[in-house]
């Protein structure tokens, strides 16, 4: 994705599935500004937790496969099993709002 606006301070998270299918979802947050901007030369480091049914892949070596990552242009991202139940998925980061999202 290309940005041609201008971001301000880093403000929240926006978090969105990327795939859901087999019983694994790819979940990405991304740090965006007051307006939505994403903040693409963000670095912050994040952490991913989640609660309810499903289970977060982690301990991979991976970018992916790691619930402490830093953000790489404004974004990081996390796997999961569904577990084929309905799960919270949280990102949080050091002066900054944590972010839920829902995952069935």
């Amino acid at each position: 994705t290309y940005e041609a606006a201008k971001w301000g301070p880093p403000a929240k998270f926006q978090m969105r599935t990327i795939k859901n299918e087999n019983g694994t979802a790819t979940i990405e947050a991304i740090l965006v500004d007051a307006q939505g901007v994403p903040c693409l030369d963000a670095m912050n480091s994040i952490c991913f937790g989640i609660a309810g049914d499903g289970k977060l892949i982690i301990n991979q070596g991976t970018s992916t496969g790691s619930s402490h990552v830093q953000l790489s242009n404004g974004r990081a991202g996390i796997k999961m099993e569904t577990l084929q139940g309905k799960s919270i998925v949280s990102v949080c980061a050091d002066g900054l709002p944590t972010a839920f999202l829902e995952v069935e």
